[in-house]
């Protein structure tokens, strides 16, 4: 699973910023950071309803496991 989540995030990497050049550099360098963080957030945001999805199947499971025990222990 965690290998499914790695594949689906997009890869980061500073080298590849643009080197600011003077007001319009940091604008335009700004602007990239900021969709970027948008991006990671959007990305966070399905990860989240991934990870209630996966504890919310879990939590279905155990109970009807423990379900199982208990009418087993009552027989």
């Amino acid at each position: 699973m965690a290998d499914a989540v790695e594949d689906e995030c997009l890869e980061y990497d500073s080298a590849n910023l643009p080197a600011p050049s003077g007001p319009a550099g940091a604008v335009s360098l700004l602007q990239e950071l900021d969709a970027r963080q948008d991006q990671l957030l959007d990305e966070l945001e399905k990860l989240n309803g991934r990870i209630e999805k996966v504890i919310a199947e879990w939590g279905a499971w155990r109970g009807e496991a423990e379900e199982q025990v208990a009418v087993a222990k009552a027989a």
